[in-house]
């Protein structure tokens, strides 16, 4: 970190750590995501997927089993259709619902768009495969979020894929 308070890794970012070095077309400056718009953008995005699920699991609760079976196939298919809208926004975009709602973007690290595979291959899929490895996979769960704390603010899943998350609520 170069001037944001050390003793407080939560404490605003000072004007000169939150910019990235990256230029938008009008040449200017791109804003970094704060921490907490990543968070609320990650949990948003975390409901939307569990909305789908919502009705099979309170219905598993409150009556049997056959009710959840029928519930269970609708359940998925809309699960997979809110996954290939998200897939979709991020790949065209780099936006998914949640990033949209606290206005942030991905973006690769050079300041273009990303696409599918620095988007959501690398970011999602690939992560999603390390941290099925045995062992090694629940330290490299742990890891990713930590990572953001460094002075780009980059999880290892924006490491790995060289990309940034920035503020697009100047944008309009």
């Amino acid at each position: 970190m170069t001037s944001q308070d050390e003793s407080n890794l939560f404490a605003p970012p000072t004007e000169d750590d939150a910019f990235v070095p990256v230029a938008n077309q009008a040449g200017a400056p791109r804003p970094l995501a704060t921490l907490g718009a990543r968070f609320a953008g990650s949990i948003l995005d975390g409901l939307i997927y569990m909305v789908p699920l919502l009705p099979i699991f309170l219905t598993a609760v409150l009556t049997g089993e056959e009710e959840v079976t029928a519930l269970a196939g609708l359940g998925v298919m809309v699960f997979v259709a809110v996954a290939v809208i998200q897939i979709y926004l991020i790949s065209t975009t780099g936006q998914s619902l949640g990033k949209k709602m606290v206005k942030t973007r991905i973006i690769r690290e050079d300041g273009s768009a990303v696409d599918f595979v620095s988007g959501v291959l690398i970011r999602a899929w690939v992560m999603g495969l390390l941290g099925a490895i045995p062992l090694v996979g629940s330290l490299i769960q742990i890891a990713d979020p930590l990572f953001i704390f460094g002075e780009r603010r980059q999880c290892l899943h924006d490491r790995l894929a060289k990309t940034l998350v920035i503020d697009v609520s100047y944008e309009g």
